[in-house]
């Protein structure tokens, strides 16, 4: 799967289900609202340590390589930053009124930091639309028409959302309109993907993709919660009004 680049190494069966049960766990136990921030805590750490960290090796080797990087060897750790940075976002917000809010894991400074990697994240998934739109277009159902247009608005769309969150421009209204679109993605495409009856050799993929579509989406409306205290409106500087 290219969101685990994880190959050559032993008993690797053993800890792919390894790392689906602390998953599986991790979402439990987000349920119960004394065990919800230690959830996101272990959630976090498991997105980092199973998919994160091989993805910035494996683009390594991939840089060193005479291959070089592209837009579409980047868009999986972009996704993967997109759902670490939701799950930090997460443990920063559900820290709020715990222990854990007194340390590093609830400071403003992680959650500002998560956000920038979301806002990058987004950045990267706008290009990937815009290099690969006849591919993007193919995601989309036959029943919508215009679909390389759709293709092309959907990558401005969240290219700019990437560039208000990372500026603080309108950033509550770009995060909650990335994942209004994140959210249709699930509904129209993935959702609609699963209910048509794939091969069975296609179900893996269609699954793990509805999974961090869903994922992705999630970490979307988190960020948009932690954006919660902002102005909906872009408000000038000060210095912008008495000239």
């Amino acid at each position: 799967m290219p969101w685990q680049p994880i190959v050559g190494i032993p008993l690797q069966p053993e800890l792919a289900r390894g790392a689906g049960a602390l998953l599986s766990v991790c979402a439990l136990i987000l349920f119960v609202p004394r065990t919800a921030a230690w959830a996101a805590v272990l959630a976090t750490a498991a997105f980092m340590l199973l998919f994160w960290i091989p993805q910035v090796v494996f683009l390594g080797q991939l840089a060193l390589s005479h291959k070089g990087l592209s837009v579409g060897a980047c868009l999986p750790l972009s996704e993967d930053t997109a759902m670490l940075c939701g799950a930090v976002t997460l443990t920063a917000l559900t820290a709020r009124g715990t222990a854990l809010e007194r340390s590093w894991l609830g400071s403003p400074g992680l959650v500002m930091t998560a956000r920038i990697g979301f806002g990058l994240a987004c950045v990267v998934f706008g290009l990937s639309h815009f290099v690969y739109a006849d591919f993007t277009a193919q995601m989309i159902p036959g029943f919508l028409p215009f679909r390389l247009a759709l293709a092309y608005i959907t990558g401005a769309g969240h290219l700019l959302a990437g560039l208000a969150i990372l500026s603080g421009v309108m950033a509550r209204l770009a995060a909650v309109l990335e994942a209004v679109m994140m959210s249709s993605f699930v509904v129209l495409v993935h959702i609609p993907m699963l209910v048509a009856g794939p091969k069975p050799e296609a179900m893996q993929i269609d699954w793990t993709m509805l999974a961090a579509a869903m994922t992705l989406s999630g970490s979307a409306w988190i960020v948009a919660r932690s954006l919660a205290d902002k102005p909906w409106a872009f408000k000038a500087p000060a210095v912008w009004q008495s000239a």
